[in-house]
């Protein structure tokens, strides 16, 4: 795992971020015995002890914390290796807007495969999609839970796995429905693909913090849920412009969002950067 896979723009030799690296170890090992298995299968021959670690393997890889921590970038990166390494597979991305996923994550795609060779992209917003020429494809579609709050344009969705792009902004029910076609799609060639979820997030005070991030901080989740914290701290790639732009945020934005405390009183949340010595007196401008 070399910096030049996480950011292919790193000209400047910079140490990778080391969560990443940590984020990728731990989805790829799950991989890699999936594949030893298959292959031992088509041999004839089997592994006890392997198939015991694959049943206990995680399948749901959570990524979250401060904001510029380099959770989107790991996470399409795998999904891009897992297309290439599963032939005909399907995976799909979600975010809470369509316009979101243009301006975010699907810039981040563009990004990382460059002028790949590997596939083209259909940009029609009922349908788009990245198809790699060995029939692997990844979907894009938002949730748009105000236009949609039955989720019917994900009954009869067949994928292998899926990436939730700043998953504290899907709902709940959102996530539940997504989850259930989660290896629903058997059109693919070879070893079966992980039914894996992947999902990064900010700091966050929704149903995230109670079911994911509030467990995951205290080692708490499910045996099959994984869970990283991200720092910005964490990321070289961060510049000089940006940690001073970030010094200009309220005290309680910058704990939560750049410092990823999770535990910032909020009194009343319109109100959240408001501090009485800071923003009331007299003669102010």
């Amino acid at each position: 795992m070399t910096g030049v896979i996480l950011d292919p723009n790193n000209k400047e030799g910079k140490d990778v971020n080391p969560k990443q690296i940590e984020f990728y170890n731990a989805v790829m090992t799950c991989v890699g015995r999936i594949v030893s298995a298959f292959n031992l299968k088509q041999q004839g021959k089997s592994d006890p002890v392997l198939e015991d670690l694959i049943s206990s393997d995680h399948r749901y890889f959570f990524y979250g914390g401060s904001i510029r921590g380099g959770k989107t970038y790991i996470c399409v990166t795998i999904i891009v290796l897992l297309c290439l390494m599963f032939p005909k597979s399907r995976w799909l991305v979600v975010r809470k807007s369509f316009p979101d996923l243009e301006r975010t994550v699907v810039e981040t795609f563009k990004k990382i495969l460059g002028t790949s060779p590997n596939g083209k992209w259909n940009h029609s917003q009922s349908n788009f999609y990245f198809q790699f020429k060995n029939g692997s494809r990844v979907m894009f579609m938002a949730e748009n839970y105000t236009q949609d709050k039955n989720f019917t344009r994900f009954l009869g969705l067949e994928i292998n796995g899926v990436l939730f792009e700043q998953i504290e902004e899907i709902t709940e029910a959102g996530y539940d429905m997504i989850c259930s076609r989660l290896g629903s799609w058997k059109g693919y060639s070879g070893v079966e693909p992980p039914a894996f979820v992947l999902a990064n997030f900010n700091p966050t005070y929704s149903w995230v913090k109670k079911r994911i991030d509030d467990p995951g901080m205290k080692g708490g989740l499910p045996k099959d849920h994984y869970f990283l914290e991200a720092l910005s701290t964490d990321n070289p790639f961060n510049s000089e412009e940006q940690w001073r732009a970030w010094q200009n945020l309220d005290p309680e934005t910058y704990s939560r969002m750049i410092l990823g405390e999770r535990e910032i009183e909020v009194k009343g949340a319109f109100l959240y950067g408001f501090n009485p010595s800071r923003n009331t007196g007299y003669d102010l401008k």
